[in-house]
């Protein structure tokens, strides 16, 4: 049994088995989460299919960017399974910034 399983949209973690990542309902909450953020002005760049993200810091009003390229270059190694894993990472991001503060 491997600890990964992949279909072509999604991601079944055997050890987490209640987990299961189904990529098109995670990219649309991810991307109602960065409407969101766009309407309320924290998000002052970017959308879910750019490679760098910005938003305005709660606390200090100052702008943190997240960058999608930095994320994806130690990934280079996977040449078919990037692009499934930064998706994977990005909707994860977009999952927190409701539950979290944006810092730096």
């Amino acid at each position: 049994m491997t600890p990964l399983n992949q279909t072509k949209d999604s991601i079944l973690l055997d050890e987490f088995n209640d987990f299961f990542f189904d990529s098109k309902t995670m990219v649309q909450e991810a991307n109602d989460i960065l409407s969101e953020e766009v309407r309320t002005g924290r998000m002052i760049s970017g959308e879910y299919t750019s490679d760098v993200w910005a938003f305005i810091c709660d606390t200090r009003h100052t702008m943190v960017t997240v960058s999608f390229q930095e994320v994806s270059e130690p990934l280079s190694f996977f040449e078919k399974d990037n692009e499934l894993f930064v998706s994977v990472i990005k909707c994860w991001i977009a999952t927190l910034i409701p539950k979290y503060s944006i810092e730096m």
